[in-house]
């Protein structure tokens, strides 16, 4: 998806740090990042982030997830 694909369907901007940092993408569920929170709740995890397309590819979750909580980074 690209950025403005995921504003349009939240209805809002994403913060400037989501385009600046690909940590605000990592599938953390520690501290206060409610924006993966959400994601994963949801079922899904960020596999790819691309700070210079502005593009995030979510997939599906494994059910083995504590393997697969470390962000890629591309660009």
């Amino acid at each position: 998806m690209t950025f403005r694909e995921i504003e349009d369907v939240l209805g809002f901007q994403l913060p400037d740090s989501a385009r600046r940092y690909a940590f605000w993408w990592a599938n953390d569920r520690t501290g206060n990042h409610v924006q993966a929170a959400a994601w994963m709740a949801a079922g899904r995890h960020v596999a790819r982030v691309d700070l210079v397309r502005h593009t995030v590819m979510f997939v599906r979750a494994s059910r083995n997830y504590a393997q697969a909580t470390t962000i890629h980074r591309f660009g």
